[in-house]
């Protein structure tokens, strides 16, 4: 189906629910329907450039819009946490983010910093001649040598040079990003990682306080990711 009601939309897609009957369905994509929105409701609903898909569709189809540094023309194309949105006409850059509302929101960053894009480690694979398979957080994976990555870390990639930039490992003192459960939205640094039988849990410290949550809640950043 092209299109689904409104009302069963996910929560994180940004759409006035008793205003229309029906949405248009995200093409597969890097982020699954429940953690990403189709390039139309971004420019539509979160960063107010358009007022009808038909405008959406115009401007895509002018090259204006690049995500993760290529130039994307499907008005259905899904986007997602973490996605590097430019708008080089507008000179303007942001990093897709999720509040504490369950709402996809774009933070506008620099322009240096959207050459970075955070990719958080979801799994791992060993494969012949010492390589190992590296999977990620957005659905893209990645071939490498050898492995000191971990699952839960986070490893900083330049989409411009193509290659790894930094590792940023999950554990005591990392700076966290929230990214889904009661706490979502949240940024803090774990304070203890509480090893337990069928999930791990992290106390957090952030400024409103101490709270706890699950280990695989934490997407693990540094200060380019929000500024």
């Amino acid at each position: 189906m092209p299109h689904l009601k409104t009302l069963n939309a996910p929560k994180i897609w940004p759409v006035k629910r008793k205003s229309s009957k029906f949405v248009a369905k995200a093409r597969p994509g890097p982020h699954p329907i429940s953690r990403g929105i189709t390039l139309n409701l971004l420019l539509k609903e979160v960063l107010n450039y358009a007022r009808t898909t038909r405008e959406v569709k115009k401007i895509l189809n002018e090259k204006q819009i690049i995500v993760d540094k290529v130039i994307r023309k499907d008005h259905k194309f899904p986007v997602g946490i973490m996605d590097v949105i430019d708008i080089p006409k507008m000179n303007q850059h942001y990093r897709l983010l999720i509040n504490e509302k369950n709402k996809l929101v774009a933070n506008e960053i620099k322009k240096e910093n959207s050459n970075l894009k955070p990719l958080k480690i979801t799994g791992k694979r060993m494969l012949k001649k010492n390589k190992t398979q590296i999977n990620f957080f957005d659905g893209k994976s990645m071939i490498i040598d050898g492995s000191s990555y971990k699952v839960g870390d986070t490893l900083v990639y330049n989409l411009e040079k193509k290659k790894i930039e930094s590792h940023l490992k999950l554990g005591n003192k990392s700076r966290v990003y929230i990214i889904e459960g009661k706490y979502q939205g949240r940024i803090g640094e774990i304070e203890n990682i509480k090893k337990e039988t069928k999930d791990d849990r992290i106390v957090i410290k952030d400024k409103q306080g101490n709270f706890e949550t699950l280990k695989k809640y934490a997407f693990v950043i540094d200060e380019n990711v929000i500024r």
